[in-house]
């Protein structure tokens, strides 16, 4: 679906699923009931969770900021990638995107949960390193993040090291140097 948008076709999920087309049908009714399962998988938080968890606990508070920077940014391109498959699927006569499950609300919302949680207790590592509470720290970083994916900001601040490197000395308690 990230692939091909929103006109992706049964065929080739199954193709890059390494299964025939028919399995599919074996375990999804429908081609919708398959897409929305595809949403309901990337908005599992565990893998994110996962990946933040797995930063070396003795990394520098320099390097965990480099990682998580890394972690969310990839998380955030994955999302809007699929939000945008699904909005131009709904443009391209194929009826539009599936029915939203009436569960999706709450899903998104404890996955913003989980992954905040996480980033709190990551972060938290550096606590007498912090200049705010973990619980700020983290959600800055991730907001930050987030925001300076979006098309349109300069290219520059995109990258890990440059976005890294600003957030690490606005929750840094080290000594900058002016």
């Amino acid at each position: 679906m990230l692939a091909h948008g929103g006109t992706v076709t049964t065929r080739q999920i199954a193709d890059t699923c390494g299964v025939a087309e028919g399995t599919l049908f074996r375990v999804f009714e429908t081609k919708e009931d398959l897409v929305t399962a595809v949403i309901d998988d990337i908005l599992d938080p565990e893998s994110v969770v996962a990946s933040l968890r797995s930063i070396d606990p003795h990394a520098t508070l320099a390097d965990a900021v480099r990682r998580i920077v890394e972690i969310i940014g990839d998380e955030g391109r994955q999302i809007r990638a699929l939000m945008m498959a699904m909005h131009l699927r709904a443009g391209q006569g194929t009826g539009g995107p599936p029915e939203p499950d009436p569960t999706s609300h709450q899903k998104l919302m404890r996955r913003h949960a989980a992954v905040a949680s996480t980033l709190t207790e990551v972060v938290g590592r550096y606590g007498p390193h912090l200049r705010v509470s973990a619980h700020v720290a983290g959600a800055f970083i991730q907001a930050t993040t987030v925001a300076t994916s979006m098309p349109g900001m300069p290219e520059e601040l995109r990258t890990p090291e440059t976005l890294a490197g600003l957030l690490y000395h606005a929750i840094s308690e080290e000594p900058h140097v002016q």
